[in-house]
Protein backbone atom coordinates (compact mmCIF):
# COMPACT_ATOMS: atom_id res chain seq x y z
CA UNK A 1 0.00 0.00 0.00
CA UNK A 2 3.31 2.54 0.78
CA UNK A 3 3.56 2.11 -3.07
CA UNK A 4 0.36 3.76 -4.05
CA UNK A 5 0.63 6.35 -1.34
CA UNK A 6 3.67 7.50 -2.31
CA UNK A 7 2.95 7.94 -5.83
CA UNK A 8 -0.29 9.81 -4.62
CA UNK A 9 2.20 12.04 -2.71
CA UNK A 10 4.38 12.65 -5.45
CA UNK A 11 2.29 13.13 -8.36
CA UNK A 12 -1.28 13.26 -6.82
CA UNK A 13 -4.28 10.77 -7.00
CA UNK A 14 -4.11 7.99 -9.61
CA UNK A 15 -4.87 8.72 -13.03
CA UNK A 16 -6.44 5.08 -14.50
CA UNK A 17 -6.10 6.16 -18.26
CA UNK A 18 -2.59 6.76 -17.65
CA UNK A 19 0.61 3.96 -18.07
CA UNK A 20 3.83 3.65 -16.14
CA UNK A 21 7.58 2.95 -17.25
CA UNK A 22 8.81 0.68 -14.63
CA UNK A 23 12.57 0.03 -14.55
CA UNK A 24 15.05 -1.22 -11.79
CA UNK A 25 15.59 -4.86 -10.77
CA UNK A 26 12.50 -4.88 -8.45
CA UNK A 27 10.74 -5.32 -12.17
CA UNK A 28 12.70 -8.89 -13.13
CA UNK A 29 10.10 -10.88 -11.01
CA UNK A 30 6.58 -10.68 -12.96
CA UNK A 31 4.68 -11.30 -10.06
CA UNK A 32 6.12 -7.83 -8.07
CA UNK A 33 4.93 -6.23 -11.07
CA UNK A 34 1.69 -7.65 -11.26
CA UNK A 35 0.90 -7.01 -8.10
CA UNK A 36 2.27 -3.20 -8.09
CA UNK A 37 -0.16 -2.96 -11.54
CA UNK A 38 -2.97 -4.23 -9.00
CA UNK A 39 -2.59 -1.29 -6.53
CA UNK A 40 -1.67 1.16 -8.34
CA UNK A 41 -4.94 0.46 -11.14
CA UNK A 42 -2.74 1.67 -14.25
CA UNK A 43 -0.85 -0.63 -16.85
CA UNK A 44 2.48 -0.54 -16.55
CA UNK A 45 5.46 -1.34 -19.30
CA UNK A 46 8.64 -2.41 -18.34
CA UNK A 47 11.27 -2.51 -21.30
CA UNK A 48 13.34 -5.14 -22.31
CA UNK A 49 16.84 -5.29 -19.53
CA UNK A 50 14.70 -3.02 -17.08
CA UNK A 51 17.35 -4.07 -14.62
CA UNK A 52 20.41 -2.18 -16.28
CA UNK A 53 18.22 1.14 -17.07
CA UNK A 54 18.67 3.28 -13.95
CA UNK A 55 22.58 2.57 -14.88
CA UNK A 56 22.18 3.41 -18.47
CA UNK A 57 20.21 6.93 -17.16
CA UNK A 58 23.57 7.94 -14.75
CA UNK A 59 25.60 7.30 -17.79
CA UNK A 60 23.57 9.01 -20.18
CA UNK A 61 25.67 12.42 -18.73
CA UNK A 62 28.81 11.43 -19.91
CA UNK A 63 27.32 10.10 -23.57
CA UNK A 64 26.44 13.53 -24.10
CA UNK A 65 29.66 14.71 -22.55
CA UNK A 66 31.88 12.64 -25.01
CA UNK A 67 29.56 13.53 -27.98
CA UNK A 68 28.14 10.14 -28.09
CA UNK A 69 25.16 11.27 -28.23
CA UNK A 70 23.92 15.67 -29.18
CA UNK A 71 21.86 15.36 -25.95
CA UNK A 72 19.60 13.49 -23.25
CA UNK A 73 16.57 13.71 -25.62
CA UNK A 74 18.44 11.99 -28.26
CA UNK A 75 19.93 9.19 -25.50
CA UNK A 76 16.16 8.71 -24.99
CA UNK A 77 15.48 8.32 -28.35
CA UNK A 78 18.33 6.30 -29.23
CA UNK A 79 18.80 3.85 -25.63
CA UNK A 80 15.69 3.94 -24.18
CA UNK A 81 12.31 4.65 -26.29
CA UNK A 82 13.13 1.95 -29.07
CA UNK A 83 13.18 -0.46 -26.67
CA UNK A 84 10.68 -3.80 -26.98
CA UNK A 85 8.70 -3.88 -23.51
CA UNK A 86 6.29 -5.75 -21.51
CA UNK A 87 2.99 -4.15 -20.62
CA UNK A 88 1.35 -5.52 -17.47
CA UNK A 89 -2.29 -4.84 -17.25
CA UNK A 90 -4.49 -4.23 -13.83
CA UNK A 91 -6.65 -7.52 -12.89
CA UNK A 92 -9.93 -5.94 -11.93
CA UNK A 93 -11.06 -7.83 -9.20
CA UNK A 94 -7.56 -7.82 -7.85
CA UNK A 95 -7.65 -3.89 -8.13
CA UNK A 96 -10.97 -3.73 -6.52
CA UNK A 97 -9.60 -5.82 -3.79
CA UNK A 98 -6.58 -3.71 -3.05
CA UNK A 99 -8.82 -0.83 -3.41
CA UNK A 100 -10.72 -1.39 -0.26
CA UNK A 101 -7.54 -2.42 1.30
CA UNK A 102 -6.57 0.63 0.71
CA UNK A 103 -9.19 2.87 1.86
CA UNK A 104 -8.48 0.68 5.25
CA UNK A 105 -4.67 1.43 4.64
CA UNK A 106 -5.05 5.12 5.21
CA UNK A 107 -7.34 5.25 8.07
CA UNK A 108 -5.16 3.11 9.93
CA UNK A 109 -2.04 4.67 9.01
CA UNK A 110 -0.52 7.41 11.11
CA UNK A 111 -0.68 10.42 8.71
CA UNK A 112 2.91 11.83 7.94
CA UNK A 113 2.22 15.04 7.31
Amino acid sequence: MSLRQTMEKLIGPVNRDASIVLIGGGTRPGVWCQMAVDVWGVSVHVPEQAQYLPAMGAASLEFVHLGWCENLETFNERVIKNRPNHVYDPCSAATQIYEQRYGKFLQLYVKDE
